[in-house]
């Protein structure tokens, strides 16, 4: 349980002090403000999450401005900080706006005004007690008889800027009174306590039946604050950087569209270095809970949060009061979150595809999850969904798709991915005011795309799932068979808290072919980035996007990489994913990006994953590497591969492995006849169903509930009392199921009973 201790749980008299972090004054306040000057009132709002804060240290840099020049480009620059505090992702659009209408706006007044200082501080007298050195750095602003001066203006308008400070400090002493005052009546005792202000939305504290919820609020809002605190950061450098331009001598004379690209440009190269994210997040979750409550408290929601690249739900731009959410739910099957996980997409195919890739992984010994996008259970093919329901740690997501024909016509069929289609019911938005609320629907916001790319957003998602410490593969699903469990002796990390990991590639075979002489690779880097960006490495290996592996917080890291660089590049054509993953290797733009330490380049037959595709110039087995009396594929050092991938190029193994599917098909009819069902008593003349017409007579079924069935027919009304009562008391708040006599044949006050029992349902049946 997330709590803090105040003297065994309990709020005192003495304690209510001591719950709460000793606020400082609200440098917002009049009297905070009163006759302080201007670089005064900006700095000490640094720690405010107002868009006055993002600047405030950068404008204060630029102390050589004068007073004049400062105001017009200190709100242009709030204007600016606004943008760029919602996310980097489409942000140059917005930011381009907003510099381009400001920086035009205010250009003349301040070249007018620069004449105008100049002429005055000529005549400017000294401070009789400054020093040589002092008066250089004092830049004087012209007075105006028709207006207060810009001093009186930014103070005005400081004074009205929204404040956290105070509310954090009159909500938590208001609610924690009110628990003190509860817990004197003896309620809510050991209740759980925030020490750190969240938010209006966001309870202090939380009664025990809410508490569960009150959590899951808690981690969104304290994961939300890290990532504005992240945007702060980029911000401060576009901030910075158009300061420096205003400041320039004849910088209008450089044109706007110069002022501005560069301006715009500074933004990605906005990063923490790694010792002030490791402290950031160490702060933020003893700041939240305070220390007691452990290291690993906030783990999900502080572990594998790539800063370089954004989230892939940032494309969502909510109004103020909604906050964007992911509606996807998995169809069948749950995660679970200390587990490795197979990750794949699996859309379309028969079952002996799902029987070779599931059945192969578990018979390793693998007893991880196993997460699969198929199409809608109502278009799978023959037995697949009877089979994936029987499957034990099975994950599995229904996508709906919206696709576009060749004629540009809506369909729902990707066409085996061909079709570039947008996901439907993936992202919401959430009224953060009225938490019950079930979110609204949110279309994509991505352009339609092969879902060959779209399926990073997915992967993405399900990594999210995974504790710091699980492993994770993305994998091919229709070509890869396994042969040993891919996770055995990975780099396992020590530190559960680590915020970053290790990202593994496995490349095609260098001595068949590269990204140059590969005119399907060279095609779609081609397409994505230009000959001039890809020219340097097109003699590397292939580097296969269907095979990867890494810790959670790098494969994270990596799958926002990887949506991002379809935002960025805009590139639809089938197997783009594949330039994107080249690319972000071998442009070097994963180095250092917060969440991955390292990427292991494996070359093929030498790591985890064998990729096979390119090796058609002759026979596996003639290359050394498919033991064909075992029937077995091998790494260069004879030892076993532990995935096989592009299976199918090699005749011969390929044959191998229809095999083993046709005694997986063989094993599953077996397994699927040991027990037959009592409907299949019923032999139904062709188009006939059989069904089951019995339905109860009192209550409903709740499909996700734990049940009690019991057959109770007959007994009066002391029987049904010691039952029912029993079974209530211990807290058990699942189905309890019974079959009874017919209503009119009950004895007295057992049917009165039973119905005013929740959860109960009641069969009657007729014999």
């Amino acid at each position: 349980m997330l709590r803090r201790k105040h003297h065994g749980g309990d709020i005192g008299d003495g304690a209510l002090g001591s719950t709460l972090k000793k606020s400082s004054p609200n440098p917002r306040s009049p009297s905070y403000l009163k006759d302080k000057p201007l670089a005064h009132h900006v700095t000490r709002t640094s720690e405010s999450t107002s868009p006055a804060s993002i600047s405030a240290n950068k404008i204060r840099s630029a102390s050589k401005l004068c007073c004049s020049k400062l105001l017009p480009i200190f709100f242009m620059l709030m204007s600016l900080a606004q943008v760029t505090n919602k996310s980097t992702q489409g942000a140059n659009i917005r930011m381009e706006k907003v510099l381009r209408g400001s920086i035009t706006a205010r250009g003349n007044n301040i070249k007018n005004l620069d004449i105008i200082t100049k002429q005055k501080q000529e005549k400017q007298p000294r401070h009789p007690h400054a020093d040589e050195h002092h008066h250089d750095n004092i830049d004087s602003y012209p007075r105006q008889p028709d207006r207060p001066p810009p001093l009186n203006s930014a103070s005005q308008a400081m004074k009205h800027q929204p404040s956290s400070w105070v509310d954090g400090e009159r909500k938590p002493k208001k609610e924690l009174l009110e628990l003190m005052k509860r817990q004197k009546q003896g309620l809510d005792k050991g209740a759980p306590i925030l020490t750190r202000y969240l938010g209006d939305d966001v309870k202090v504290w939380a009664k025990k039946e809410e508490e569960g919820e009150w959590k899951e609020m808690v981690k969104k809002k304290e994961a939300q604050f890290k990532r504005d605190g992240m945007n702060e950061r980029k911000a401060n450098t576009t901030v910075s950087t158009a300061v420096d331009l205003v400041d320039k001598d004849h910088v209008f004379e450089e044109g706007l569209d110069t002022i501005v690209r560069k301006a715009i440009a500074a933004l990605p190269e906005a990063e923490v270095n790694d010792d002030e994210k490791d402290k950031q997040l160490k702060d933020e979750k003893e700041e939240v809970f305070g220390k007691k409550d452990g290291p690993n408290r906030m783990k999900r929601e502080t572990n594998g949060v790539a800063k370089s690249f954004a989230s892939p739900i940032d494309a969502i731009h909510p109004k103020e009061g909604m906050e964007a959410v992911v509606l996807l739910e998995p169809t069948i099957g749950k995660h679970r979150p200390s587990k490795d996980a197979v990750f794949a997409f699996a859309e379309g195919y028969d079952l002996s595809i799902y029987l070779c890739f599931v059945e192969s992984l578990r018979e390793t010994g693998f007893d991880g999850d196993i997460v699969l996008s198929v199409s809608a259970l109502e278009n799978l093919k023959e037995g697949v969904e009877e089979y994936l329901r029987s499957v034990e740690n099975i994950v599995l997501y229904t996508v709906e798709w919206t696709c576009l024909d060749g004629e540009g016509k809506e369909t729902y069929e990707t066409n085996g991915g061909i079709r570039h289609c947008q996901m439907n019911e993936f992202y919401g938005l959430h009224d953060v005011n009225e938490p019950d609320e079930h979110p609204i629907s949110e279309p994509d916001p991505r352009e339609a795309r092969p879902v060959a790319t779209a399926r990073y957003e997915l992967y993405w998602l399900w990594a999210t799932k995974y504790e710091s410490h699980s492993w994770i593969m993305l994998i091919d699903s229709r070509d890869a068979y396994f042969q040993l469990d891919p996770f055995e002796g990975v780099e396992r990390e020590e530190d559960e808290d680590k915020s970053d990991g290790s990202l593994y590639f496995y490349a095609e075979n260098a001595e068949v072919s590269n990204l140059g002489e590969s005119s399907y690779n060279r095609n779609w880097l081609t397409k994505a980035y230009g000959l001039d960006a890809i020219s340097s490495f097109l003699k590397e290996p292939v580097i296969c996007s269907g095979s990867t592996m890494g810790g959670q917080v790098a494969i994270e890291t990596y799958l926002r990489a990887m949506v991002a660089e379809f935002d960025e590049t805009k590139c639809k054509m089938k197997g783009c994913d594949q330039g994107f993953h080249n690319y972000l290797l071998y442009s070097h733009k994963l180095d250092g990006a917060a969440g991955i330490r390292s990427v292991k380049v494996h070359a093929q037959g030498d790591g985890i994953i064998n990729n096979l595709g390119v090796m058609r110039t002759k026979p596996l087995s003639e290359w050394g590497i498919f033991d064909v009396d075992r029937k077995e594929v091998l790494n260069w050092d004879k030892s076993v591969s532990p995935v096989v991938h592009q299976f199918d190029r090699d005749n011969e193994l390929n044959n191998v492995i229809k095999e083993r599917k046709r005694q997986m098909a063989k094993k599953w009819k077996e397994q699927r006849k040991s027990f037959a069902s009592p409907i299949d008593a019923i032999h139904p003349k062709e188009g006939m169903e059989a069904v089951v017409l019995l339905e109860p007579t009192i209550g409903k079924h709740r499909p996700s509930k734990d049940a009690v069935f019991a057959f109770a027919e007959g007994y009066d009304l002391s029987i049904y009392l010691c039952f029912v009562e029993s079974l209530r008391e211990t807290g058990f708040d699942g189905d309890i199921v019974l079959s009874v006599s017919a209503l009119e044949n009950l004895k007295e006050g057992v049917e009165e009973y039973l119905r005013s029992v929740e959860n109960i349902v009641l069969y009657t049946v007729e014999w």
